[in-house]
């Protein structure tokens, strides 16, 4: 009896040391595509796929310095440990495409493409954003991951768009500090209005909260960024719409404040102080367009039939007209009310109103009789004018 006890006796897990830098540096792999080309009778076929390979003793350097440079400021070894104690592996991308980095929430991977960059400095600048989007997707438990759909579609952009703004907002900071001894940095960083309103506002007042204010806001008046990230977010959106269903999840039922946002999507505190939680949903940052709405509606609708309209989207500001999509149904439904009301009013015959409506008709009928005596009476007399 002892035997089995023993046996089938569960030992306690063990946990996991905490993981470091060094476990990061070692996760390093390099993704790159592989061609092969066939000969036939007819033509020659190419196929690509995407492989993986261990880094080259020149890539393990580079991302060594990268993490070294990074960490020559105390925000920066504090996102090294963070990120690392989150179990997150680094790979490179050969192919040059449209990213310099990623972040894969789902699989804690950080892509990073040396070929976009022309220094380690540069390298570094994305490698700290990127970094700042995992600690934001592990202090958010997966919400920049499918686990986003669990709220409202308005704040699934409120989040998303914060987690942007601050990421470029503590990739400023860090371009700001190292200026100096890294100037690579700051060039990789210095043609984006999000830093030189940081640096403008440094070099005015040297206030951290000041600067990271400006630094943030300056991310979300950016009209490039307007369009390309409403696309994106969009993409995700639907994405994890898709996974929720899925997973068979309660999609789109939850909500975040924008005072939580903001306490999740910072790794300083300094550079948060000024930023008022009205701002996120105001109508500088809480605007999207009608064509936004449609496809994300749309998405839903196809994955829930008895879906039931996400009243949140229509919080959210026009960007032509300025006003909340709510307020502007309100109009039609109101001018809808008042063609009703302006309809005639369709009168029973009562005995009181009966007689009231013979007189009427009887003193209408003696008014036209009189007009058309008038009016023959005219007409001879132009006639007999003519005459003359």
């Amino acid at each position: 009896m002892s035997f089995l006890s023993d046996l089938f006796k569960r030992k306690p897990k063990e946990p996991e040391p905490p993981r470091t830098r060094q476990d990061m540096e070692d996760s390093l792999s390099v993704q790159y595509v592989e061609t092969y080309t066939i000969d036939t009778a007819q033509r020659t076929l190419q196929h690509s796929f995407t492989k993986q390979r261990p880094p080259q003793e020149e890539e393990a350097k580079q991302l060594k310095e990268v993490f070294d440079l990074i960490a020559s400021v105390p925000q920066g070894q504090k996102l090294l440990d963070e990120v690392a104690q989150g179990g997150y592996e680094f790979f490179f991308e050969t192919t040059r495409g449209a990213n310099d980095g990623c972040m894969y929430a789902g699989t804690k991977k950080i892509m990073l493409c040396p070929c976009q960059h022309s220094s380690i400095a540069g390298l570094a600048a994305t490698a700290f954003h990127e970094m700042t989007h995992a600690v934001q997707n592990d202090r958010t438990k997966g919400k920049l991951d499918y686990k986003c759909a669990n709220m409202n579609m308005a704040d699934q952009f409120k989040f998303q768009r914060a987690a942007e703004a601050a990421a470029w907002t503590e990739e400023a900071k860090f371009a700001y500090q190292i200026r100096d001894q890294h100037p690579d940095v700051e060039r990789h960083v210095a043609k984006f209005p999000m830093y030189q309103a940081f640096a403008e506002e440094m070099e005015k007042s040297g206030d951290m909260a000041k600067a990271g204010e400006a630094c943030f806001k300056a991310w979300y008046g950016y009209k490039h960024y307007q369009t390309a990230y409403e696309a994106n977010h969009v993409e995700n959106i639907s994405y994890f719409i898709g996974q929720g269903c899925i997973r068979k999840e309660d999609t789109l039922a939850e909500s975040m404040s924008s005072e939580d946002v903001l306490k999740n999507v910072f790794v300083s505190d300094d550079i948060k102080q000024n930023i008022s939680p009205d701002f996120l949903t105001s109508k500088e940052a809480f605007s999207v367009s009608k064509e936004a709405i449609e496809r994300l509606e749309n998405t839903v609708k196809l994955y829930y039939k008895d879906w039931k309209q996400d009243p949140s989207l229509h919080n959210m500001y026009s960007y032509e007209t300025g006003q909340t999509y709510a307020s502007q149904e309100q109009p039609k439904e109101a001018a809808a009310a008042s063609v009703r009301l302006q309809e005639p009013t369709k009168i029973i015959p009562t005995e009181e109103n009966q007689s009231s409506k013979t007189d009427l008709m009887k003193s209408l009928t003696k008014l036209d009789k009189a007009a058309k005596v008038k009016r023959a009476a005219a007409a001879k007399a132009k006639t007999q004018t003519a005459q003359h």
